[in-house]
């Protein structure tokens, strides 16, 4: 198994970074990571997951699953299956703590298995740790100063 796990306080109240997280279809901070899908967020709707590894638009397209959403405890998950789950499956989470009324701090995780991970093949892993955290970071910066970067 392969785990990346990024975290980052952000100087916004929670409900408000949580307002960011759940709005999939308006990530417009977020240019290496894409959710797309045609129904409102909840558990067990699938979707499109689009990555560029250099945050360049040029996306490589994944199917999608959203695991769990729990909005009373700030936390969103979806799941994701190349080639069968055998293959290679990741589980992707973001969590919100709240430190203070002003306060957030953002947990971002994934961890990868199959076979191909295995082989270490699939993935840019280097590359997926960078972009969480350029992600998380651009995140803080349009909660705090209302700027997206691109």
């Amino acid at each position: 198994m392969r785990s990346i796990e990024s975290k980052i306080e952000i100087n916004a109240p929670i409900q408000q970074v949580w307002k960011e997280i759940i709005d999939i279809q308006n990530w417009d901070w977020n240019k290496w990571t894409k959710l797309k899908c045609n129904q409102p967020v909840q558990t067990g709707v699938e979707g499109k997951m689009f990555i560029s590894y250099d945050g360049d638009q040029n996306y490589k397209e994944l199917d999608f699953q959203f695991h769990q959403i729990n909005a009373q405890n700030y936390y969103i998950s979806w799941v994701v299956e190349m080639l069968g789950s055998s293959m290679f499956n990741s589980h992707n989470s973001i969590q919100l703590i709240p430190l203070s009324e002003s306060r957030t701090l953002l947990i971002h995780n994934e961890n990868c298995q199959g076979l191909l991970v295995t082989l270490n093949l699939g993935l840019d892993y280097e590359k997926l740790d960078r972009n969480y955290k350029l992600m998380n970071e651009a995140l803080k910066l349009k909660l705090e100063t209302n700027k997206i970067i691109f």
